[in-house]
């Protein structure tokens, strides 16, 4: 394959990915970073994650954020307690 070749297919291959990122841009925000949006602010992020992680949180989700966040640092042994955890920052708000 000659140098040419390659240019144009990985030119090709950019303009696909440049439409595909168009087209599903409004579906899937793959931009799209709230937590840039707080900023170096340890307490809102502190209040933001107490707010996924709690079952009761106003996402509605239950504990689903929680046992997922349990899951990936493997602490797998507290998903029983998971629906029913409170979950506080340590500057109790």
């Amino acid at each position: 394959m000659c140098h040419r070749d390659l240019l144009l297919g990985i030119h090709h291959r950019l303009d696909a990915l440049r439409q595909a990122r168009k087209l599903y841009a409004p579906k899937l925000a793959p931009e799209f970073n709230a937590i840039g949006l707080f900023g170096p602010n340890e307490l809102r992020l502190s209040q933001l994650l107490k707010e996924l992680l709690s079952p009761t949180g106003s996402h509605a989700q239950g504990s689903i954020f929680l046992e997922l966040f349990l899951q990936f640092f493997e602490l797998e042994k507290f998903l029983p307690l998971a629906d029913r955890a409170i979950v506080s920052t340590e500057k109790n708000d």
